[in-house]
């Protein structure tokens, strides 16, 4: 997250398009999440963590209701 908000300014005319973050490095910026996704996994798989982001002015905040973490009995 310190390395997207750093690049944020420079980020501001995509509003609306999901940046990639490997590490301290934008990867680039894709207009869909599923597309930024794509990128973020054949860039370093799935044992090495990234972010994909949505490029906004306002923070879209998300709340969760309930634990993510247990399963959901079916």
């Amino acid at each position: 997250m310190d390395a997207f908000r750093k690049a944020l300014p420079s980020l501001i005319d995509r509003i609306g398009e999901y940046a990639v973050v490997v590490g301290d490095e934008i990867v680039g910026t894709y207009s869909t999440w599923e597309d930024a996704c794509k990128v973020g996994y054949a860039k370093v798989g799935t044992s090495t963590p990234f972010l994909v982001k949505k490029i906004e002015e306002v923070e879209t905040v998300n709340y969760f209701t309930r634990s993510l973490v247990s399963v959901c009995p079916t």
